[in-house]
């Protein structure tokens, strides 16, 4: 049994890029305090990020833009583009280069 909470809130373990089910892997990642330009309340990402076999694919290539597309569409596709507001891009952008900036390569 993990203690996970990500999968402890959603029954189920999902990909931290895309929300994919499928086959995830563990990227070892520093904890790290998520700085205040992201988010307006304290926030901490604890040690791993899971990724499913195409986010695993973007990031072991190092391609930062297409993990942002790749997030930013899969949203889109699983909740509506009118549920999407563009002025969240940079914040997902940083969030993600926060992750970069603290893996464990």
């Amino acid at each position: 049994m993990s203690n996970d909470p990500r999968k402890s809130m959603t029954q189920q373990l999902i990909c931290d890029f895309c929300s994919d089910t499928k086959s995830l892997t563990l990227i070892a990642c520093k904890t790290f305090d998520v700085k205040h330009s992201v988010c307006d309340f304290p926030m901490t990402s604890v040690e791993g990020w899971w990724a499913c076999p195409p986010c695993l694919q973007l990031i072991e290539n190092g391609d930062r833009d297409g993990l942002f597309r790749r997030s930013k569409q899969s949203y889109i596709e699983k909740n509506g583009r009118e549920n999407w507001d563009d002025r969240i891009d940079p914040y997902l952008y940083e969030f993600q280069r926060q992750f970069w900036e603290n893996r464990d390569a």
